[in-house]
């Protein structure tokens, strides 16, 4: 069975969900939002917050605790231009981000891009959605993007945003991506990129930075849960 729950944002409602998750449902009043949830404990892999203006879905988990409110308000300053760096929470997930004044979407990948969410434009239908299969066999249109199947034979990964189809783009790691009322593509920024540290540790040093981190982060993972190794 599937381990991941989808979200379908598009002006067409989605036919196809993935195996082993639950049938689509209409998540939102005011937009063609609708999601599925794996039938394998997906209960909070997707939540729904709103403030008077937003309306915030996020898919998958977070490694710390991170307010809705807060997430909101995080995004919005970074939308705005407010703040030049999108300060994220770690985890793997996406933020999808609705601005019910202007009918706009906003979606940011987390940092390396773990969790898949792709661009369907055919010329005929346009949808953001994280079931890539469920999107190609909806498709009008499905000629094959013979550079980016080149470059996954080559190399062993799609590179740049390609995928098997021409119509179908996939979304970057650490990137913000403004949608219009017609899922027209407004801009894409990213905001965070690798970078070379000249600071250097001793072993012990790099071994209690480890662990800090990883008690952390099984801390607010497995908080409320038994574990057993």
């Amino acid at each position: 069975m599937s381990a991941f729950c989808d979200i379908w944002i598009g002006s067409t409602s989605p036919v196809y969900a993935r195996t082993g998750n639950a049938s689509w449902k209409n998540c939102s009043d005011t937009t063609h939002c609708f999601s599925s949830v794996a039938q394998n404990g997906g209960v909070n892999y997707i939540n729904k917050h709103s403030s008077p203006r937003y309306t915030l879905f996020t898919l998958g988990q977070f490694y710390e605790n991170v307010d809705p409110q807060h997430l909101i308000e995080t995004c919005t300053r970074f939308i705005d231009g407010q703040v030049a760096t999108f300060d994220d929470p770690a985890g793997h997930y996406l933020v999808f981000l609705f601005d019910k004044q202007l009918k706009e979407w906003h979606v940011f990948t987390n940092r390396f891009g773990t969790y898949h969410a792709y661009w369907l434009n055919d010329g005929k239908q346009k949808a953001i959605g994280t079931y890539f299969l469920g999107l190609a066999r909806q498709s009008s249109d499905k000629k094959l993007d013979w550079e980016g199947i080149s470059g996954f034979f080559g190399v062993g990964f799609f590179q740049g945003t390609t995928t098997y189809l021409k119509n179908i783009q996939i979304l970057a790691p650490a990137t913000h991506y403004r949608f219009d009322a017609s899922l027209d593509l407004i801009s894409t920024k990213r905001y965070w990129n690798w970078e070379i540290s000249s600071q250097r540790y001793c072993e012990d040093e790099y071994l209690d930075l480890l662990n800090d981190t990883l008690t952390k982060s099984l801390s607010h993972a497995l908080r409320n849960n038994k574990l057993a190794l």
